[in-house]
């Protein structure tokens, strides 16, 4: 089921960003898509991260934030799940 794998991913990211972040350290997109490779196995694209970084801002509402070096650095700045959390979003 297509929204069951959408959902697995767009936890893989959370957890991503939750273990391997915090506001001093952050991750580049080649870094994140090379953990979803590695730890779940997920292969993905840079433009399925960048709606999955939506998604987590709303309606989950965590706080992502983005620095602007090069490459641009992002982290998770607030806010734990479980993922319960994530069975219930709705993906369109």
């Amino acid at each position: 089921m297509k929204s069951d794998n959408q959902k697995a991913r767009l936890f893989a990211v959370y957890q991503i960003l939750k273990k391997y972040t915090d506001e001093t350290h952050g991750l580049s997109m080649r870094e994140i898509l090379h953990h979803l490779e590695r730890d779940y196995d997920i292969h993905s694209t840079r433009q399925t991260v960048t709606s999955d970084f939506a998604l987590l801002e709303y309606p989950l509402n965590i706080d992502l934030d983005s620095t602007f070096d090069t490459p641009q650095r992002h982290f998770l700045s607030s806010r734990i799940l479980e993922y319960k959390d994530f069975i219930d979003v709705h993906i369109c």
